[in-house]
């Protein structure tokens, strides 16, 4: 029945442990998903707004100087120029106001492309003193320009077939040589390849007598990057690409008109990986809790359980108890009681008196023991139990328990022996406490020897190591293997139906009562069979 409860109460636990815990796996999971999932993508949508925000603000800016240079008349592309706007005809020759470096820094250079696919750098004129690197720097771009003629070209073509027409001429190089202008293009978006880099450019087609020419300018993608920092991401400007990395981030840069594509790149790549670590570490944060979570709640599931356990034990202990004593009790008072109303109503042999006498002696030092050893346990187990060890002559008090031991030992028809080393140093113990240790000793070994050959109960006292060593040796049957783990526990006994009776409380009070006195107790099988309980007590003046 008690067995029943305790699975019962076990099956309880459990469920009560095991529900709560997977709700929490569950919401708490979801939960963690969420979160490292808002974490990993965290830096991809911050880029992509970012990279919007930098993409709409470019191409505003980039549509804002499209405006501008689609107003710019045609013949600023020229070296020198004659106003033809000018209302006097003595206009003299100007420099083109393109010359200089570029108002804007997002514009690398103007330049123009006539029919012969001959290209104009208006900042570049043999006439004009540039600094050499300048210089340099302008004769490269132009080489570069001039091998993309053709493209440059066939892009104004598609992108703007009919200029628009115009009333004045100009003269696009020299102050001589009048053409008259045909149309005037808008400026369309394209890409120009340089040497197989590409670069944006706006470019717009000029007709006149002489032929087509193309006007434009080019974008400068340093500067155009440059103008995107500071940015949360590396960024640049370049053509939009298909099959970009999954870290790359490519917001479209729409420009009005335009036949290719450019967008602003971020690359979140970095941002991504701290994410993804980020995430991982919020979901291994929650197993970790959980594992401990839920662990602590299966260990204290297991110590309710255990607690279950070891309370029906003590009850179970307090049971044997109740019934062990009452017949421990029993037994003494019976043979008292029997006896003394023997010589109170002189029955039985005249004779024999004086063993009745003794045997209702026998039988109250026994009910005695009994007794002491209820108190004892009682007190063990409030935890009062205590001895007040002080430095003496651990021999004479041994010789002093053994001689108050010997008659009853004796009267049940054993032999104890004592062998007590000369010139022992003072020991450490308390004198009640030392008689109670040995007497449940040596009363121990004459129960458990009752069927053995040899009657005889060794009691010897020597040095052992640092210490004093008590031994007591019987010649019984010895202590089972099973019960050595736990042979100084309250109310363990052996299991044998001839087992002697007893209350199973004495080798618990030596324990308890060698522990009082900073003894140490131990259990051997000596060679020659039985059983022997050593107490190791301290010397006096030392510490171990």
């Amino acid at each position: 029945m008690r067995s029943r409860r305790i699975f019962v109460a076990a099956l309880l636990i459990v469920g009560a442990i095991i529900a709560p815990c997977t709700a929490w796996y569950l919401t708490g999971s979801r939960a963690a998903e969420r979160e490292a999932v808002a974490l990993e993508t965290e830096p991809f949508n911050r880029g992509w707004d970012t990279a919007n925000g930098l993409a709409e603000r470019l191409a505003g800016r980039l549509e804002s100087i499209r405006g501008g240079e689609t107003r710019r008349p045609y013949y600023h592309y020229a070296h020198t120029f004659h106003d033809p706007t000018s209302t006097c005809s003595c206009a003299s020759v100007a420099p083109s106001p393109l010359s200089d470096s570029p108002s804007d820094p997002l514009v690398r250079s103007y330049f123009q492309i006539d029919s012969d696919l001959q290209v104009i750098l208006p900042s570049l004129d043999d006439g004009w003193a540039l600094p050499p690197a300048d210089a340099a720097t302008q004769e490269q771009l132009r080489d570069r320009l001039g091998r993309a003629a053709a493209v440059c070209f066939a892009a104004v073509e598609t992108a703007n077939p009919r200029p628009v027409s115009q009333s004045h001429g100009f003269t696009p190089t020299t102050v001589t040589s009048a053409e008259p202008i045909v149309g005037v293009g808008d400026l369309v978006w394209v890409t120009v390849p340089l040497d197989d880099e590409p670069f944006l450019a706006a470019l717009r087609a000029i007709e006149s007598s002489a032929g087509t020419s193309v006007q434009g300018f080019l974008v400068a993608t340093d500067e155009v990057n440059a103008s995107l920092r500071p940015s949360d991401f590396p960024v640049r400007f370049a053509p939009e690409r298909a099959g970009a990395a999954d870290a790359v981030v490519q917001a479209p840069v729409y420009l009005d008109g335009a036949e290719c594509d450019w967008a602003v790149e971020l690359d979140v790549g970095s941002a991504t990986l701290e994410a993804m670590e980020s995430g991982r570490a919020v979901r291994a944060g929650f197993q970790r809790s959980f594992l401990v979570g839920s662990s602590f709640a299966g260990l204290a599931g297991l110590l309710v359980v255990w607690l279950l356990w070891q309370t029906e034990q003590v009850g179970r202990q307090r049971s044997r108890f109740a019934a062990s004593a009452a017949h421990e009790l029993r037994t003494p008072l019976a043979g008292m009681r029997l006896y003394s109303e023997m010589l109170a109503e002189n029955l039985g042999d005249p004779d024999r008196s004086q063993d009745y006498a003794r045997k209702i002696a026998d039988e109250s030092e026994r009910l005695g023991r009994v007794v002491t050893n209820v108190l004892g346990f009682s007190r063990l187990e409030r935890g009062a139990l205590t001895c007040n060890p002080t430095a003496g002559n651990i021999g004479e008090a041994l010789e002093h328990c053994l001689t108050r031991l010997r008659p009853a030992i004796e009267h049940q028809g054993c032999t104890l022996n004592s062998k007590i080393a000369a010139d022992l140093p003072p020991a450490m113990f308390d004198a009640e406490g030392l008689f109670h240790v040995v007497q449940n000793l040596v009363d121990n070994a004459e129960k458990y020897s009752r069927g053995a050959s040899i009657r005889t109960i060794d009691v010897d006292l020597g040095k052992h190591d640092d210490r004093i060593r008590l031994s007591v040796t019987d010649h019984g049957p010895g202590v089972p293997n099973r019960l050595r783990g736990k042979l100084f526990e309250p109310f363990a006994r052996g299991d044998q139906v001839d087992a002697p009776a007893g209350l199973g409380l004495g080798l618990a009070l030596v324990r308890s009562l060698a522990r009082a006195q900073d003894a140490k107790v131990g259990h051997e099988t000596p060679a020659q069979g039985g059983a022997r309980f050593n107490v190791d007590f301290r010397r006096a003046g030392s510490n171990s």
